[in-house]
């Protein structure tokens, strides 16, 4: 009787090392955490902000005060061609449109966001007041000359109007004084008070009620330009390169006093 024995060779495979188990580890982490971020790209995909809207966020430089209305808006040819670091290569006017390109400034720049009360009411006006637009003959409430808090349309401007209308108004794109102060500059706005009720016209014989010569308060059509009517009628108001019969006309013009001078609202 024959007995035969099959040898029975062994395969040992070697335990990982420390290293190689850190090092799994790591790459499954990075697996894990490129999955979650290809599920979320963004917080929130389908808000978008308008071509004509200015980036509320945005802050050159990282400095709180340098933002789209309160420091580019003051030089804008020049720093809306700045570059933002580390965006890219873009500039500052793909930030502040509003404040930068010309086709944002032809009407009144959406600065709220158009898309945030769609969801809530969407036959809602997209900005502040699209419909609201600066009259033809209405000065600028906000205008202020140089920053100047003193310097609006009615106590700077007014004063001399022919050299003042005529100034640059820095970080504006070469607009001037007059594209913010047309009831003061223009000459087809010079109807008694077309900044505050330009459907209101005053009558051919009707003393201006807002006049005063030379800024003066005592020296209205009544007080002042009756006493002397024939010497004073011809005087020009500085600054309007207008006679004061123009204002006074029922003190001034024979016509107006053959009936009786309807210095008061003659319709009242």
């Amino acid at each position: 009787m024959v007995v035969v024995v099959h040898s029975i060779s062994l395969l040992v495979l070697p335990m990982p090392t420390c290293f190689e188990q850190e090092r799994d580890a790591s790459i499954m982490m990075e697996a894990v955490r490129l999955a979650i971020d290809s599920s979320s790209p963004t917080s929130s995909p389908t808000v978008k902000r308008g071509d004509c809207t200015n980036s509320d966020s945005f802050r050159f430089k990282d400095n709180p005060k340098f933002t789209c209305d309160l420091y580019v808006a003051k030089k804008a040819r020049k720093r809306c061609r700045k570059n933002v670091q580390g965006s890219g290569g873009k500039k500052v006017k793909d930030f502040c449109p509003a404040t930068c390109r010309r086709k944002c400034k032809r009407t009144n720049p959406p600065t709220s966001s158009p898309t945030s009360s769609t969801s809530s009411s969407p036959t809602s006006s997209p900005t502040s007041s699209p419909t609201v637009r600066l009259g033809d003959c209405t000065n600028s409430d906000s205008f202020r000359f140089k920053d100047n808090p003193e310097l609006t349309c009615d106590s700077y401007v007014a004063k001399k109007p022919i050299k003042r209308c005529r100034k640059k108004v820095q970080g504006s794109d070469g607009k001037r004084v007059r594209n913010f102060c047309p009831g003061t500059c223009k000459k087809e706005c010079e109807t008694n008070s077309p900044t505050s009720s330009p459907t209101v016209k005053r009558g051919d014989c009707t003393n201006s009620d807002s006049f005063r010569y030379k800024d003066k308060p005592k020296h209205t059509c009544d007080s002042y330009v009756a006493e002397k009517p024939n010497k004073r009628c011809r005087k020009e108001q500085p600054g309007t390169d207008k006679k004061l019969k123009f204002f006074c006309p029922a003190t001034c013009r024979r016509k107006c006093k053959r009936t009786n001078s309807p210095t008061a609202s003659p319709t009242i």
